[in-house]
């Protein structure tokens, strides 16, 4: 009698082929993941998960009294503490995810060795805790946010605010595309992770994260406007606060190079992902 395999595991004849509908099937997995993220967090600490609201607190405070009151820098009117913070989780999302991803294939060697299920189920995973993470600061900015609105402050919501959901689907995708990569580059050439963690830091200050957009000279503007994080951050601070710069073009040279990148990230993960583990 012939057996019968539950299972059968066989080399991929193209690059996408399986590699959502296997992400699907790992949920389970994917759950399991971001459960053991937070548990271990801020394991073994006095303050625990107070910690996700006091960081970009500290944060918005020190960038506010070193860009608003020694440097002043203008915040186009929004008051400081919520545009530094707003600036702080946003990127705390995008490179926690990119550093976070670039990282995968090396820190998990040991079950990838043992065990096969879908790779990109691990980024992903991170992604989803460390959207987790930001949903929570964001809920801290809305208190403050209505704090100042019940005094008067001049900020008001408009319709862009709607675009929330997309914006941060488009910085997670984003951030994941690039780690992804960092991840299968690294793989070979340890020390690009250390490139990758400094030009991480310097890339902040080609986005609008502790100054507005408009402070940057005319002649400058557009090429920090071909940071793909930038039109993300003008956009969600104009929805929230009114203020700041809504580029259409920009958005959308955006939306196709996160795409771009999202998708070579799969293509090139997923080639080295069958051989990884021979390269460590």
């Amino acid at each position: 009698m012939a057996e019968k395999w539950d299972v059968i595991i066989t080399p991929k004849t193209s690059f996408f082929k399986n590699v959502f509908p296997e992400l699907i099937k790992s949920r389970n997995l994917i759950h399991m993941l971001v459960k053991r993220d937070f548990k271990t967090m801020y394991k073994q600490t006095i303050l625990g998960p107070l910690w996700l609201i006091l960081r970009p607190l500290m944060s918005a405070g020190i960038f506010t009294l070193v860009f608003s009151y020694i440097a002043k820098l203008s915040t186009n009117g929004i008051p400081d503490i919520l545009f530094y913070m707003t600036g702080n989780i946003l990127w705390t999302l995008f490179t926690g995810i990119l550093l976070s991803c670039s990282s995968t294939l090396l820190s998990n060697y040991g079950i990838f060795s043992k065990v096969y299920f879908q790779r990109l189920a691990v980024p992903f995973a991170t992604a989803l805790s460390r959207v987790y993470v930001f949903l929570i600061q964001f809920a801290a900015l809305l208190v403050i946010y209505i704090c100042y609105a019940f005094k008067g402050s001049a900020i008001s919501i408009n319709l862009w605010a709607i675009a929330t959901p997309v914006l941060l689907a488009e910085l997670v995708i984003l951030a994941i595309g690039i780690g992804i990569i960092a991840a299968s580059v690294t793989v070979k050439y340890r020390d690009l992770s250390i490139l990758i963690s400094f030009g991480v830091s310097l890339l902040m200050y080609l986005t609008p994260i502790v100054y507005p957009l408009s402070a940057v000279p005319e002649k400058f503007k557009w090429m920090l406007c071909l940071n793909p994080v930038t039109p993300i951050v003008e956009a969600f601070r104009y929805g929230w606060f009114s203020a700041g710069d809504i580029m259409p073009f920009y958005m959308v040279v955006s939306l196709l190079v996160t795409t771009a990148i999202f998708m070579f990230g799969v293509y090139l993960f997923n080639r080295v992902q069958k051989n990884f583990v021979d390269l460590i």
